[in-house]
């Protein structure tokens, strides 16, 4: 399969050459010589399409198996997060709090990268420390996303979708953090409804 680099390059090139009618032959020697240039950018893209495959099997492999000592990074956080049985408690119990269960669980980059803000910013700068985070949070953290809960529905009208929290297991890890952290300054760096910012706030005030 062709990468969108040289798919792009086969229609201008198609425009160019109008169709195999000859072109001036300095034109065509340029032609040559970036269609060189081209095929070799293409296999340097599917080489690290490949070793990018290779690192997240790697990860999820690694993290599946208990080690945690690898760098905090998108590929492993993702990976802890799909794969940690310790994520999966919590995603359970914010259910039974009355968080939604969300249908779709895949982590987008949008998440991975504000969480990752989030976890710089709390001072979280390996999978060992954030796994240790979230077992130890219990029963505090339970109370916290209890309370985040409930402040949110007491600020909506009934019925109004904001008034629904999911329990998506990136967006569970993340407020289980930024309560741990107890710095209300992280909250200002998230893109919230009104409700949720403000029950952020007075559940991280508390601490």
């Amino acid at each position: 399969m062709r990468s969108l680099i040289m798919h792009a390059w086969a229609e201008v090139d198609s425009k160019i050459r109008y169709k195999r009618t000859a072109v001036p032959a300095d034109l065509q020697r340029r032609i040559y010589q970036l269609n060189a240039r081209l095929e070799s950018v293409d296999d340097e893209v599917a080489e690290l399409l490949r070793a990018t495959a290779i690192r997240k099997s790697s990860y999820d492999e690694a993290v599946g198996q208990g080690d945690l000592s690898l760098a905090l990074d998108a590929y492993s956080l993702i990976a802890y997060i799909e794969e940690s049985a310790v994520v999966k408690d919590w995603v359970a119990r914010a259910v039974e709090l009355g968080y939604a269960e969300p249908s779709e669980k895949s982590i987008g980059v949008e998440r991975v990268e504000t969480l990752l803000r989030t976890l710089a910013g709390a001072d979280i700068r390996d999978l060992a420390s954030l796994d240790q985070l979230l077992r130890t949070a219990v029963p505090a953290g339970t109370a916290q996303l209890k309370a985040i809960r409930d402040e949110v529905v007491r600020l909506t009208p009934r019925g109004d979708y904001f008034s629904k929290l999911w329990a998506h297991p990136s967006d569970i890890v993340h407020l289980l953090v930024l309560c741990h952290a107890d710095d209300p300054a992280l909250i200002e760096d998230l893109a919230l409804s009104a409700h949720l910012h403000y029950a952020l706030h007075a559940v991280v005030g508390r601490g």
